[in-house]
């Protein structure tokens, strides 16, 4: 009866101090005779296989069901899909990168491709990517690491402590790339001289009055004051 008692309370027990005090229990009844030697070796190899139990790591002993992120889906679809081709047809890749890629993917480098010709370089994180183009963050992730694999990108890693890191510094580093970006008007688009000029001959011009002013002002400070005459003093006291 003490044997089923103790059985019972082994298998209730949820910390290895619990099950230390039923072995004290244990053996002390073993002690006195109270349970047989047959049920205190048997008692005794589960209180042994309880306590390996309740040493082994929570995962191990009660797996948990992995939970699947959720999946993040655009609120208005033809929308997402009306950016994303308006996007591709924009042009912002050349032909021949543009075929190594799919339509989403293409969405994904173009807006890229726009901070780049206009910036140098394309700072914004890979969410802010994808909602511009219309697609999610595994499409702009393939997209920027197959670029990177065939040498039409680099990305560059700017962190700041352990946890917390800035945008990826993302450049276009083809040659013919860089070419077509500088066709459309972006970054490395030749100057306008004569525009240049004007402004330059602007410049001077307000540089040159301003010196004028100056002299003027340098001259009148230093002329020397005249006193009035003793005609113009009897003037004045007769007035």
């Amino acid at each position: 009866m003490l044997a089923e008692q103790i059985a019972g309370a082994l298998a209730a027990a949820r910390t290895s101090r619990v099950v230390d005090d039923i072995a004290k229990v244990l053996w002390r009844a073993a002690a006195e005779g109270a349970v047989g030697e047959e049920d205190a070796g048997r008692l005794g190899e589960a209180i042994e296989a309880r306590r390996a139990a309740l040493r082994m790591p929570v995962s191990a002993a009660r797996p948990i069901p992995l939970r699947k992120p959720p999946i993040c889906k655009s609120p208005d679809r033809a929308r997402s899909l009306d950016r994303r081709r308006r996007l591709v047809a924009a042009g912002w890749l050349p032909p021949q990168i543009a075929a190594a890629f799919t339509l989403a993917q293409q969405a994904a480098l173009a807006v890229i491709a726009q901070q780049v010709a206009r910036r140098g370089s394309c700072v914004l994180p890979i969410d802010a990517i994808a909602a511009i183009a219309g697609t999610s963050r595994t499409i702009v992730k393939d997209a920027v690491r197959e670029a990177v694999r065939l040498g039409f990108l680099s990305v560059t890693e700017r962190r700041q402590t352990a946890w917390r890191n800035l945008p990826n510094l993302v450049r276009v580093t083809a040659s013919s790339w860089v070419a077509w970006l500088s066709l459309r008007g972006g970054r490395g688009r030749k100057p306008d001289h004569h525009a240049s000029e004007q402004k330059n001959q602007g410049t001077t011009q307000r540089v040159e009055t301003s010196v004028t002013a100056q002299a003027s002002y340098e001259n009148r400070r230093r002329k020397p004051m005249r006193h009035p005459t003793k005609l113009e003093c009897r003037l004045i006291n007769v007035q």
